[in-house]
């Protein structure tokens, strides 16, 4: 990582994070939206037809092309061929980039609650709310792992129980905040827009990425963590460049200081 960083310029910067499907121009915007006042531009260059590629200033790539949405499509992908040689890239898993409807349904009937979990401060919480350690629910009916023991979990308004939910989902988030080993929580649709927004707001308060998915009446939220790029090439280094949700590759420039 100190060798990557050591390189003068946005090589020394940019960590670059992609997904299935994602265009040159998306990873290379989405890598310097983590560079503070990080700009991409396109310009023209000194010969008729050509055009430059810059970040923040800095030379990248040039060509010729026909017009300059082109010329930004086509920069993008030869910036990217020139830094896969100084920078790291992060790729995610195509079973972890969406958490399909199928595995929500399957999850359906557990909810998270803090057993397992004594002397933290929501599960304290819990207790002077009445909770026995047992699963939430009228009928006692959600799960009783605690929320570290799976990495997707699924939170459904019926196993909340009827009171105080927005405080039981608050303590739910907190914990998911400080969990090392749960990536991501899912809400089942059954939870009112004025709900939604409340979970959204709470998440924000935390630190917490939230993103709505489907139509109104399927309408489900999932919560998941925000990490600074470097921190997660430094994990992904400690386990050998591998994850459940991601694939490091290494800058072929300094493959041999890996190896070694």
């Amino acid at each position: 990582i100190n060798a990557v960083k050591s390189q003068e310029g946005v090589n020394g910067l940019l960590v670059f994070l992609q997904t299935t499907g994602d265009s040159a121009p998306v990873i290379i915007q989405n890598a310097i939206q983590s560079v503070k006042n990080g700009i991409l531009s396109v310009v023209s260059g000194k010969q008729p037809q050509t055009y430059e590629l810059k970040i923040n200033g800095e030379f990248i790539a040039e060509g010729e092309f026909l017009n300059k949405q082109a010329a930004k499509n086509g920069l993008c992908e030869l910036a990217l061929d020139k830094f896969r040689k100084t920078c790291f890239f992060i790729s995610k898993k195509k079973n972890y980039e969406e958490i399909s409807t199928e595995d929500l349904n399957k999850a359906q009937a557990e909810s998270p609650t803090f057993n397992g979990m004594e002397g933290s401060k929501a599960h304290k919480m819990m207790l002077k709310m009445g909770w026995g350690g047992k699963g939430l629910g009228i009928n006692e009916q959600g799960t009783e792992k605690t929320v570290a023991e799976t990495m997707t979990q699924s939170v459904t308004k019926e196993g909340l129980g009827g009171k105080s939910i927005m405080t039981k989902i608050n303590n739910i988030l907190r914990e998911f905040a400080l969990s090392t080993k749960v990536t991501t929580l899912a809400f089942d649709p059954g939870f009112t827009k004025q709900e939604r927004a409340d979970i959204h707001n709470l998440a924000a308060k935390l630190n917490l990425k939230s993103k709505s998915q489907g139509n109104e009446e399927n309408r489900r939220i999932t919560i998941t963590k925000k990490i600074a790029r470097w921190d997660l090439v430094k994990q992904l280094l400690l386990a050998n460049c591998e994850n459940e949700a991601y694939i490091l590759t290494i800058p072929s420039d300094f493959v041999n200081i890996w190896i070694n």
